[in-house]
């Protein structure tokens, strides 16, 4: 997953694609520990709806 390295690359010189990066490799992480934990994401499949998903079935997501 290039991105994750990408996005600290592009941190300083372009914020804007350094954080549409990090956004693409969250997305990508989360759809792989979907797959991985055989996790099901209820109604629509958005990036909150998929960590509350990881949540429900017990996968340590972030904290606000």
């Amino acid at each position: 997953m290039p991105d994750g390295a990408s996005a600290e690359a592009y941190v300083l010189s372009d914020t804007d694609a350094s954080l549409g990066k990090a956004r693409r490799f969250t997305e990508i992480l989360a759809r792989l520990l979907l797959r991985v934990t055989r996790t099901s994401v209820r109604g629509k499949e958005t990036q909150h709806a998929r960590f509350g998903a990881l949540a429900a079935a017990g996968v340590p997501v972030p904290e606000r």
